[in-house]
């Protein structure tokens, strides 16, 4: 008589294509939460940097007749240089800094270059070339930005170069986050946004950029 208790049963085909199935969908779920966790820490970090260099830029205008630092003086420091001392960076003898990450997006490539190493830079409608602004010549803080996101090695964003054409390496407006859709922004209050879009607006009356 057939002892039907130690039978073993196998799984079909259509059993295991579903298994299979159900397995991607399940790999594929936690591929798209991992990664929509990865660029939400990568915006809050690069957020956190901003902030630092906004402090930072708060300090130095404190300490010298509240001041912006002008982008270069000649046979000075260009304007972050003066930045990093705030953060305690040591120099090279030659007199360069070493590599600082808060100068660094994380979701930007890395720019590979022995003097600048920076994805930030300041409004050029707030930076210039000799002369210091003064911070209070800002009349409503809150509203100019003062750091943005940049493609390139400058120190400074331009926002009419804003759109990034192919072997163009002087686009200096980028916009790494929610998929390449979004940036942060630093104002000259402190503050830090993330803003969703281009901004293109340089009206002196409605323009975050420039208020002249």
């Amino acid at each position: 008589m057939r002892d039907n208790h130690h039978l073993i049963r196998g799984y079909t085909l259509i059993e295991l294509l579903a298994v299979i199935a159900i397995i991607g969908v399940l790999v594929t779920i936690l591929s798209v939460t991992l990664g929509k966790a990865r660029e939400a820490a990568q915006t809050t970090t690069c957020a956190s940097n901003m902030r630092q260099i906004g402090v930072a830029l708060l300090l130095y205008t404190n300490e010298n007749q509240n001041k912006i630092p002008p982008r270069w003086v000649s046979g000075g420091m260009p304007w972050n240089d003066r930045l990093n001392e705030y953060f305690g960076i040591k120099k090279y003898p030659s007199g360069r800094y070493f590599e600082n990450p808060v100068w660094l997006c994380p979701a930007a490539k890395i720019i590979d270059d022995s003097m600048f190493n920076r994805h930030y830079g300041m409004n050029a409608y707030v930076l210039n070339d000799r002369w210091a602004l003064q911070r209070n010549a800002i009349p409503a803080p809150a509203n100019i930005i003062l750091i943005g996101e940049m493609n390139d090695n400058s120190d400074f964003v331009l926002p009419e170069l804003n759109f990034t054409q192919e072997g163009d390496v002087k686009t200096r407006y980028r916009m790494s986050h929610k998929g390449g859709t979004g940036a942060n922004y630093a104002f000259a209050d402190g503050h830090v946004e993330f803003i969703i879009g281009r901004i293109t607006d340089l009206n002196a009356a409605t323009s975050p950029w420039k208020w002249w």
